[in-house]
């Protein structure tokens, strides 16, 4: 775990309150490995989130750097993910793999996030039920420049109540592109019209 200082988050934690973040900060992960200022996984950097609370005034962007990014055992909760946002260097550079049948979820102990974007998710698993999964009323209040694989399963599923609110995205290869079954696939007011594609499967 790295010992973060209130001078690494450049002003934007409270002294008189313990583990606050009041303003907009950036954490980088870089697989290469963890310095003083970096973590070398999606996983330390949420388990280190969690330490943290988010107050009204605050937002945490993680940025990964290009690579593969083994992202089987990063569990993505935080009480407010609401303020979180992941995004990656580059969309075809920065690439998650999750071998497990929901890949990336938002989701389970109540998870949302703010943004998913500039990133690549693949499904890697034998079974795979989906890239991205947004199950038991998560949200994800943008999703944007991703691209997802998920071979014999779906790019993007959303059930359970939950929603997503999508800019333009991709899903590459999947046996079913985009399944909404209980939930709610927005698209962003910037788009006249869905902006969604989805080759190698079927879409809304």
């Amino acid at each position: 775990v790295l010992d973060y200082t209130v001078d690494y988050y450049g002003g934007a934690t409270d002294p008189t309150l313990s583990n606050t973040i009041i303003s907009p900060i950036t954490w980088t992960v870089d697989k290469v490995g963890a310095t003083a200022t970096t973590f070398a996984t999606l996983e330390a950097a949420m388990d280190e989130a969690r330490r943290w609370v988010l107050m009204s005034t605050g937002a945490l962007t993680i940025l990964i750097l290009n690579g593969t990014h083994d992202v089987n055992n990063v569990s993505l909760s935080h009480p407010q993910g609401e303020a979180i946002t992941i995004t990656g260097e580059s969309e075809a550079g920065t690439i998650l793999e999750s071998s497990l049948p929901n890949g990336v979820t938002i989701g389970l102990e109540g998870t949302s996030l703010a943004a998913l974007t500039q990133l690549t998710i693949k499904q890697t698993g034998t079974f795979p039920t989906a890239a991205v999964s947004v199950v038991k009323g998560g949200r994800i209040n943008l999703l944007k420049g991703v691209r997802l694989y998920a071979g014999a399963g779906t790019g993007l599923l959303i059930e359970d109540g939950s929603s997503v609110t999508a800019g333009d995205f991709s899903v590459i290869n999947a046996a079913t592109g985009i399944r909404v079954s209980g939930g709610w696939l927005y698209r962003t007011n910037d788009l006249p019209t869905w902006a969604i594609s989805s080759t190698g499967g079927t879409s809304l």
